[in-house]
């Protein structure tokens, strides 16, 4: 009897101690239009950039963040600094540009990651580094596609068309009355 109330107890603390611990972490996210699997696609010679997109919706508190790429600083460049994510926030962008050089085969792919932690004042000053999130992208080298430049008209041009499909149109008008009226002449001499 005394070993299950004991037993009760540590549970009873355990659990205490789990929702209190909960209600002091800070919650962050991060979303990215491109993943692992989904690439953004870049031509060699090219530049291309990602936003991620930092969140701070639970919690009523501030939180500061530090971005660092971890993977892909061959192609890629992210400001590698704090970023402040206001409480109740899901719109602070990161901008991760990508740079493809000018000698890399079609088809090659590449990994970009960007590790994102917690920073907290620390006592005395200093700063400690916190819980962190790291998002993954795709980078794919894709073949550079021609631009086709689309040609407008001039006024006078479009009219100029305009007045051209308005006489063809009066023209097959024309010609189909004309069909008509023939064969309706043709069936009067019969009779």
């Amino acid at each position: 009897m005394i070993k299950k109330k004991i037993v009760f107890e540590k549970s009873l603390i355990t659990l205490v101690l789990a929702i209190l611990l909960i209600s002091f972490a800070s919650a962050f996210g991060v979303s990215s239009p491109f993943w692992r699997g989904n690439p953004i696609s870049v031509s060699p010679g090219e530049t291309g950039s990602v936003n991620l997109t930092l969140q701070n919706m639970i919690g009523t508190e501030d939180i500061t963040v530090r971005a660092v790429l971890t993977k892909g600083s061959e192609i890629a460049s992210v400001e590698e600094k704090d970023y402040l994510i206001k409480a109740g926030t899901k719109d602070t962008k990161v901008q991760v540009d990508i740079r493809i050089p000018p000698s890399v085969p079609v088809d090659t792919s590449y990994v970009v990651a960007v590790s994102f932690e917690t920073v907290n004042s620390g006592a005395g000053g200093g700063v400690a580094i916190g819980t962190g999130i790291d998002t993954n992208f795709d980078v794919l080298v894709v073949p550079l596609t021609p631009v086709i430049e689309k040609t407008e008209l001039s006024p006078e041009e479009g009219k100029s068309t305009l007045v051209y499909w308005v006489i063809g149109a009066i023209i097959l008008i024309a010609i189909a009355i004309a069909i008509v009226l023939k064969k309706g002449k043709k069936k009067s001499f019969k009779k």
